[in-house]
């Protein structure tokens, strides 16, 4: 899966510092909506990463009814993103998601943030692997196209509010 949203003109190094802070993790969080366990940012040598634990009831999100036959009626995820050496000009992370219980799913990718003329742009490029046999895949596929792209429109559209644009 491939995923793509302008920002606007700003500094990456300065997008990675609303990413990783509390109100914007609170806001995203209220945004998908989930509700927020707990969150965790640590500045490390190389980087910035961030992890966040939460959970969401399955009925409030517009899913597949193929995929919602799966899934219990609480979803526990674990959400960590780590962003290395984060720059003005780009900021590059390895984003991974995971879901506990039965079925459970697995998201990895990367992800960056790199201008595109003047204007910064937030892109990912991933996949997701549901553990459920013989179905696995074509149901990665609808996680990615319905959840995974949300929750990422979720983080632009809060990313921008924070960013006044």
């Amino acid at each position: 899966m491939d995923y793509s949203k302008p920002i606007g003109a700003t500094p990456a190094r300065h997008v990675v510092g609303i990413l990783t802070s509390d109100r914007f993790v609170r806001d995203f969080a209220a945004e998908i909506p989930v509700t927020l366990i707990d969150s965790e940012v640590t500045h490390l040598d190389d980087g910035i990463e961030h992890q966040m634990r939460c959970e969401f009831a399955t009925e409030g999100f517009d899913l597949p009814s193929a995929i919602k036959r799966f899934l219990p009626d609480i979803v526990r995820l674990d959400w960590k993103q780590t962003w290395s050496h984060p720059a003005d000009d780009r900021a590059d992370a390895v984003l991974h998601i995971r879901t506990h219980g039965r079925p459970s799913a697995e998201v990895t990718g990367t992800a960056a943030l790199a201008h595109q003329f003047e204007t910064l742009h937030y892109s990912f490029t991933g996949r997701t692997h549901v553990d459920v046999p013989f179905a696995g895949k074509k149901l990665g596929t609808l996680v990615d196209e319905n959840l995974i792209v949300a929750i990422l429109d979720d983080q632009v559209t809060v990313l921008r509010r924070h960013l006044g644009a």
